[in-house]
């Protein structure tokens, strides 16, 4: 069979640069229970031996699985435990996986669970942890044999009700915070928004991330261009859970979102209310999108209104920016936008030869061609609505929807009838060249037999990425670089697609590959 054929799955590792380089994740919605899980909370018991500052939390109920999928070259999981060197977490995860094999030394640990977290010190460090029995003593030796010659530190320890559980690190100091939570009786569950958002999720493998590590998070994982986008993950919410559910066919996956501790100053407090639209933002995207951020607005009006709620932290500065547009343009960013009665508003930014533009993109309910031209000649941008113009509205888009929404010398636009598309005269030159030979996501979504990765009806927000076509070093740390240039190896395109919707948050990542591998 040609390995073109598609293979749709979730890497819940590669919503981190998903998210964080779209600026997406304060667009999350309420609770999402998935299935009929038992919650985290309750099911699993090694989270009484996770230390309270954990920035990233990963647990699986089967240890085999997980230390196999942690250890595999080809799996975005790996991630979390490479840090570009040596990968001495790696090379012991991979010895793991062999001594739990059928009539290998640890084979009865093969179920237990497991917990992975990692924590900062300087860099992100890993603390894996495993539930043990009163019988499993031998094979707890096995693995902490296999650590030592690995140079891991590794200790059996037991908590208040005497249950066993397997410490294993590259920090001493990591094993000895654990050892402490466990004698004090306080962990990462005294965390309350931890506690909660463990109670609304459950799942065979489940990851949580610390939204107030979002900075150390993205110093670890992303490339210095898109570090700056982590204060959207910080400012949307206390905790975010993924629950990673695989499918029939062995091939699909997905991947659903909980969140607690969100209020009025949390990004993710407002999106629940807005009622979902219908996008159409890969007819206008160009084919060689890095990644679009589109949000669907049945009520601009009512978007707005929410997104000033959540700026109760800095309404001196919303305030403040939102006077200071009137002033230049004599009318004000809300005006402005109902003036248009926006429907959808879109952030991408692609790759033209080795050069990379962005551009914001306004599809427009009413076309207020007087307006957008400041009285102008409005016949003329009618006549010609690919040739590019002069904006005067640069800036307004971000002020009334985010910095996500922020586009470099944002002075040129072009305007397609429906969508006002601006930028930089050169990104929005390119942009009309590109656009007027029908060179959009849509076409190449279709071509890869993908069309379907996009929800189009009923959706409320859908962020695009696909790393493939980027170097790894354009949005992955210098260290973790040698990583992803594996897991890229032999890949023709990779499309994610993370939308939320009346279905509640979905994640969905297609691998194509090369025709000749």
């Amino acid at each position: 069979m040609n390995r073109k054929t598609l293979v749709i799955y979730v890497l819940v590792a590669a919503v981190l640069i998903l998210g964080i380089a779209a600026g997406v994740y304060f667009l999350y919605g309420q609770k999402l229970t998935i299935g009929r899980s038992t919650p985290v909370s309750e099911s699993f018991t090694l989270l009484r031996a996770v230390p309270s500052d954990a920035a990233l939390l990963l647990c699986c109920e089967d240890f085999s699985r997980g230390a196999a999928r942690l250890s595999d070259s080809s799996s975005t999981l790996r991630l979390l435990v490479s840090d570009g060197k040596k990968n001495p977490f790696c090379g012991y995860l991979s010895r793991v996986s062999s001594l739990l094999a059928p009539g290998s030394e640890a084979r009865s640990l093969h179920s237990a669970q497991m917990a992975l977290s990692l924590h900062y010190g300087g860099t992100m460090l890993p603390l894996m942890m495993v539930s043990l029995h009163e019988a499993d003593s031998l094979q707890a030796a096995a693995l902490m044999a296999a650590a030592s010659e690995y140079s891991l530190v590794s200790d059996r320890v037991e908590a208040a009700d005497g249950t066993g559980i397997l410490l294993v690190s590259v920090s001493e100091t990591l094993i000895g915070s654990s050892r402490r939570h466990l004698d004090e009786g306080v962990s990462i569950l005294s965390d309350r928004s931890f506690s909660e958002c463990a109670s609304s999720i459950g799942g065979r493998e489940v990851l949580f991330l610390n939204n107030g590590y979002a900075d150390r998070l993205a110093a670890h994982f992303l490339s210095k261009r898109l570090r700056g986008y982590s204060s959207f993950l910080k400012k949307f919410a206390d905790w975010t859970a993924f629950s990673i559910e695989s499918g029939r066919d062995g091939r699909t996956s997905a991947a659903a979102l909980a969140y607690c501790g969100g209020g009025s100053d949390k990004f993710a407090s407002f999106l629940s209310s807005q009622e979902p639209a219908e996008l159409s933002f890969e007819d206008v995207v160009p084919a060689t999108a890095v990644y679009a951020l589109a949000v669907g607005l049945k009520d601009v009006g009512k978007y707005i209104e929410e997104f000033r709620k959540s700026q109760v932290a800095d309404m001196q500065s919303y305030k403040s920016v939102q006077e200071k547009l009137r002033r230049r343009e004599g009318i004000a960013p809300e005006n402005w936008a109902q003036a248009l009665q926006i429907r959808e508003i879109v952030k991408t930014a692609w790759l033209s030869g080795d050069e990379q533009f962005e551009a914001v993109m306004v599809r427009v309910g009413k076309k207020n061609y007087e307006l957008v031209t400041g009285g102008g000649n409005s016949k003329a941008l009618r006549a010609s609505l690919l040739n590019p113009q002069k904006y005067n509205f640069g800036g307004f888009a971000s002020s009334l929807f985010g910095q996500a929404f922020s586009a470099d010398a944002d002075s040129s636009f072009v305007w397609t009838g429906e969508w006002i598309v601006s930028g930089s005269p050169r990104a929005v030159a390119d942009y009309a060249e590109r656009i007027a030979g029908s060179d959009c996501l849509g076409n190449r979504l279709d071509s890869s037999g993908a069309s379907s990765l996009i929800p189009l009806g009923d959706c409320t927000m859908a962020a695009y990425f696909s790393p493939v076509g980027l170097e790894p070093e354009g949005y992955c740390s210098k260290s973790l670089s040698p990583v992803a240039h594996e897991l890229n190896a032999g890949l023709e395109y990779e499309p994610a697609v993370l939308s939320y919707g009346a279905g509640g948050l979905e994640l969905k990542i297609v691998k194509v590959w090369n025709s000749n591998q």
